[in-house]
């Protein structure tokens, strides 16, 4: 059993013919997919059907469940840095100077394999990743991100921005 990243599982020794037992390893930020005959991950092994009759080797197929944002990239102008999100997803606040009236932001993921969709206030979700928005004084801009790792799982990261 090859693991390809996940925790190790013993060798088996079958009499040919006979079935292998089944085990499922684990890894941190992916979702296990079952066992398959080459390293690809395409042809997968069915252990209710399939009798062991040489020696085999199993690959694991692993899908990512990171759907996390690390930061967001925030421009005015030539005025540029990385803004921090919270690794669980929730709300971040940005302060601008009121001179400021729009600004470009673009989210940095994790996991390239994720998607991103983004809304600003309460409009519909659309899969972009970076937008320049207009800010208007004395509002709340808001633009939430909603990220979906490759597992399906999704994590929501909301900005806000305030002219000061």
């Amino acid at each position: 059993f090859n693991s390809l990243g996940g925790s190790a599982i013993a060798p088996q020794k079958i009499t040919s013919g006979n079935k292998a037992t089944y085990y499922a390893p684990k890894r941190s930020g992916y979702s296990f997919r079952g066992w398959y005959k080459d390293s690809a991950c395409t042809k997968a092994w069915v252990f209710a059907n399939e009798p062991v009759v040489s020696n085999t080797r199993l690959y694991a197929k692993w899908v990512s469940t990171n759907s996390r944002l690390s930061t967001v990239k925030k421009s005015c102008g030539s005025w540029s840095h990385l803004y921090p999100f919270k690794q669980s997803g929730g709300t971040s606040r940005i302060y601008v100077n009121k001179r400021i009236t729009k600004m470009t932001l673009a989210p940095v993921k994790q996991n390239s394999k994720a998607k991103i969709y983004t809304k600003i206030n309460n409009g519909k979700y659309y899969r972009i990743s970076g937008l320049t928005i207009r800010i208007k004084g004395g509002k709340v801009t808001k633009v939430t991100y909603k990220v979906v790792a490759q597992s399906g799982s999704v994590r929501y990261y909301t900005v806000q921005i305030r002219r000061y």
